[in-house]
């Protein structure tokens, strides 16, 4: 994940929108990026008696169990607490997270650690944007367990409702930002076409000024019909690249003739 990505996923989840997860596809991801983690609320550093890189996770699975520790919070109410054989996972944690489920490591295979509580499902915000998360999942085995396939719904669940996600406001960035990208195609085509020989410039000319236009029609249809609105943009952009790739393409075969 790059700067830019994260920056727009955590103004993303600010704005309202909600990320629901499991397991080290959202835990022990993009290990690289600590405001990431921060975002989710932790970061899975092992699960003993092994580390997230061994070639054979199997090896580290255990029999442990898990506390539902919130009963009356509605992604795990009705849930009693069960056992199962897997990954245990540890985990860094932000004190901030409202945990829902835990389980405690028995220090059989680090003596350390024995007694030590740790979160296996929990909850928390990012602004307006909500946060789940279980540290369960490692196999599709471990999902179909009724109690964590509940849990992972619900999580979901709570996780899209009530979001504040202003829609227009993102429609209008959407298509501020797929324009700026078709001005930016033209002007990289205008360059291209330079070395051309005029008729050609003109034919070509054309198509891009009609899809450019054709584009800021679309644009302006964006708060009547906006879903199929966006996509006729986007195909409007995909036609604007391709009339690059063509004066691009025509510019470096005159050169040649040029220099032939």
């Amino acid at each position: 994940m790059t700067k830019l990505q994260e920056d727009g996923l955590l103004q993303l989840i600010a704005n309202g929108c909600g990320l629901a997860g499991w397991h080290g596809h959202m835990g022990d991801a993009f290990r690289n990026r600590p405001i990431y983690h921060f975002l989710i609320g932790g970061q899975s550093v092992a699960h003993p008696p092994g580390w997230p890189d061994n070639l054979q996770p199997k090896e580290d699975y255990i029999d442990y169990d898990v506390t539902i520790c919130k009963p009356d919070d509605p992604v795990v109410k009705g849930i009693k607490s069960f056992r199962l054989i897997s990954e245990q996972y540890y985990i860094l944690v932000d004190s901030s997270n409202e945990v829902l489920a835990t389980t405690t490591f028995s220090g059989e295979h680090l003596w350390w650690i024995e007694a030590t509580v740790m979160p296996v499902v929990w909850k928390r915000r990012w602004d307006k944007g909500r946060i789940f998360y279980c540290s369960i999942g490692h196999e599709l085995d471990d999902l179909k367990l009724p109690q964590v396939t509940d849990i992972i719904r619900r999580g979901a669940i709570w996780v899209a409702k009530e979001q504040s996600i202003n829609v227009s406001s993102v429609r209008r960035q959407f298509a501020w930002t797929l324009y700026v990208l078709a001005r930016l195609q033209i002007k990289q085509s205008r360059g291209a076409l330079r070395s051309r020989p005029k008729f050609v410039c003109k034919q070509t000319g054309f198509l891009l000024h009609k899809a450019l236009f054709d584009f800021r029609r679309d644009l302006h249809q964006l708060q009547l019909r906006p879903f199929m609105t966006l996509y006729r943009c986007a195909v409007r952009l995909s036609e604007l690249s391709k009339f690059v790739h063509l004066a691009e393409s025509a510019a470096l075969n005159c050169n040649r003739l040029k220099y032939a």
